[in-house]
């Protein structure tokens, strides 16, 4: 099993990516988020899941603001996240869960290694770098002005068997 924490955005604004998405026929692993806490050292075992609810119930919920969409190289697509405290909950994530520093490395949790976004597509699943450059027209066109919302929880999400999608496996709200 493997697992992340992500921000969830507004069902309005998931659907009208999953529109997107089933309009260029792109596959996605799992439903729109923002990352705060990549796979690195969430186990099985769950015993790190005490330790992310007392860093959430010590943060209050909090306002972001997704921007347009822009590019990691030529391979991801995603919109960039306004709000300071996206990088504060996951350092804090981090810290509590205390992944190695070969796995923190591994999944970009270093120093400034981590970017605050929601990708929305990726070379990595079907589409070529050009598509993602189209895609990325049709994203500023739709889904711009890109919506302000509140975080109220984070979501677990867990993949059972690889190759499988992410499903959401609990939520933790924040300030609680």
């Amino acid at each position: 099993m493997l697992f992340f924490i992500g921000l969830v955005p507004p069902d309005e604004f998931g659907e009208q990516l999953d529109v997107l998405h089933r309009r260029w026929n792109y596959r996605t692993i799992a439903a729109p988020h923002i990352t705060v806490k990549a796979q690195s050292g969430l186990t099985p075992d769950m015993d790190w899941v005490e330790k992310v609810r007392s860093v959430c119930a010590k943060i209050s919920p909090f306002t972001i603001q997704l921007g347009g969409p822009t590019f990691f190289g030529d391979s991801v697509l995603y919109l960039s996240v306004q709000a300071p405290e996206v990088r504060t909950l996951h350092e804090q994530l981090v810290e509590a869960v205390d992944p190695s520093p070969e796995e923190r490395q591994r999944y970009w949790e270093t120093g400034d290694h981590f970017v605050p976004h929601l990708t929305v597509a990726q070379t990595a699943f079907g589409v070529s770098a050009e598509q993602l450059q189209a895609f990325a027209s049709e994203v500023e066109r739709e889904l711009t002005p890109s919506p302000t919302f509140r975080a109220q929880f984070v979501r677990v999400y867990m993949q059972e068997r690889p190759g499988e999608d992410y499903r959401p496996y609990l939520d933790i709200p924040l300030g609680s």
